[in-house]
């Protein structure tokens, strides 16, 4: 079924058959999770920029992309729909030469696994991880890896981008 509903928000938008819905419901446990779908999609679609709705943790996230260099811009649109406000967040993927900046953007921690880096790991991946990044959500918030070195401290392992 889930397979299904993915083919037909691909052909006929998110917005169909409920797909947007049910899709977050499914990820609501974690924003990573449901913000790499979203990704995804875009990268698939022939239009470069996705439409997300707007949480908090996603924000974050999308703020940490921008920053890294994933994400092109976004802009936050408020809906009135039904005396019911709704914010969404519309993106766009950094493209160079019709390619994705970024190789690949990992997903390692998910609600049924954490991946957990600590310092000292930090520190001895520091040299081997060339122009990889690192995205960790930590006590301080959610950061690369540079910036945690920075703070000398680890946290959950959400992404890998190359």
């Amino acid at each position: 079924m889930n397979a299904s509903l993915i083919g037909k928000a691909l052909v006929f938008g998110p917005n169909e058959y409920r797909f947007e819905s049910y899709a977050f419901k499914l990820s609501s446990l974690k924003a990573s999770v449901y913000l790499q779908n979203q990704l995804n999609f875009a990268l698939i679609q022939p239009k470069r920029y996705s439409r997300i709705l707007f949480t908090k943790n996603v924000f974050l996230l999308i703020k940490i992309f921008l920053e890294v260099g994933y994400i092109y811009k976004f802009i936050i649109i408020h809906k009135h729909v039904k005396k019911l406000n709704i914010k969404e967040i519309l993106l766009t993927i950094f493209f160079y030469k019709q390619t994705a900046f970024f190789k690949s953007c990992r997903l390692v921690s998910t609600p049924s696994k954490s991946f957990f880096i600590t310092l000292k790991a930090l520190q001895l991946l520091k040299n081997n991880l060339e122009q990889s990044i690192l995205i960790l959500s930590t006590s301080q918030g959610v950061m690369t890896h540079q910036k945690a070195l920075k703070l000398n401290i680890g946290g959950l392992l959400l992404y890998i981008m190359r």
